[in-house]
């Protein structure tokens, strides 16, 4: 139904000496054409058709549904009766598709938990690649389909290192054994463990995963270590102290910044050893500033001079390190 709107704008100029009429100006404003969704229960199914008032539905069809705890809403577009044209729903997750003459086709998403499946259907049948991605959009999984039967499934060798319960926090790229081949540094941490950001966790763990680039382009876990990233509660006002991981020719960093007046930094640097294809402490330390006196800044670095050969698998964070 299209709907006309009548705005009337007046301009009035009061009479005076120099005799000025009144000037009253009219604009017509047409809205566009306005849909107004139905119930989905409101229309007769016959077969694969539905009807409204014996005539084949066109426009928009929806369905609420509601549990007490979520509201579900689910909406189509219809055309002749079929679904076709955009479909939605929103409730336990989200889902966005398209149908075509009362089948789905086209692209499909399923969202669930940040988690996303992505993949095409054409004439209710899955056909090609369908990806399976989690909140930061790492490929968990590719499942290719013929005509919607499975022929062929691509697991990602990082998923299957990570531990249950556990979810990818960072990854970064580079060049970690000094080789040809990319190389990877992952930081997992537990599921939920924002959840409660007050929350102090004694035994709560974030590993830091060292995988190696293949030659033929999978990745290998050459050393983790539960010690080395900061917990989320170990910044103080500052929050979440982790910032980030840097590679770089060899050498990679885990770079945090804390604090509230006095903010700190520390940077905890290892470097690789082509003799004995590991990785070593390099340099731990940063800056101490206050921030209502920037120029008052210490700074402490500790170096192989200090605390001697300790490898990344031996790294604890909380020890204090030195030559006796």
């Amino acid at each position: 139904m299209k709907k006309s709107i009548i705005i009337l704008t007046i301009f009035a100029l009061i009479a005076g000496s120099c005799g000025q009429a009144t000037k009253k100006q009219e604009t017509i404003v047409e809205t566009a054409e306005v849909e107004t969704a139905i119930e989905l229960a409101e229309l007769q199914q016959k077969g694969d058709v539905y009807y409204l008032n014996n005539a084949p539905y066109s426009g928009i069809a929806r369905k609420v549904t509601n549990d007490g705890n979520y509201e579900e809403v689910e909406e189509w577009e219809m055309k002749d009766g079929k679904f076709h044209g955009i479909y939605s729903y929103r409730g336990y997750g989200a889902t966005n598709g398209n149908y075509r003459d009362g089948k789905k086709h086209g692209e499909w998403i399923f969202m669930d938990s940040g988690e996303r499946t992505v993949g095409n259907y054409i004439n209710d049948m899955k056909q090609g690649e369908w990806k399976y991605l989690d909140h930061e959009d790492v490929v968990h999984s590719i499942t290719t389909y013929k005509d919607d039967k499975k022929i062929k499934e691509w697991i990602n060798p990082i998923t299957q290192l990570i531990m249950e319960g556990f979810t990818i926090l960072s990854t970064t790229l580079g060049d970690l054994n000094l080789d040809k081949y990319e190389d990877k540094i992952v930081v997992l941490h537990k599921e939920g463990e924002f959840e409660d950001e007050d929350a102090m966790v004694p035994n709560e763990v974030r590993a830091l995963l060292i995988l190696l680039g293949q030659a033929d382009g999978t990745f290998k876990l050459a050393a983790r270590n539960d010690n080395v990233v900061s917990h989320s509660y170990e910044g103080g006002a500052m929050g979440d102290p982790f910032q980030q991981v840097v590679i770089k020719n060899g050498y990679f960093s885990v770079e945090n910044m804390g604090g509230s007046r006095e903010l700190w930094t520390r940077i905890i640097t290892f470097k690789y050893s082509k003799q004995d294809k590991d990785w070593y402490l390099h340099r731990d330390g940063g800056d101490i500033i206050d921030r209502l006196d920037p120029d008052n800044m210490t700074t402490e670095i500790k170096t192989t001079k200090d605390f001697g050969k300790i490898s990344f698998k031996q790294f604890d964070r909380s020890k204090n390190y030195s030559i006796e």
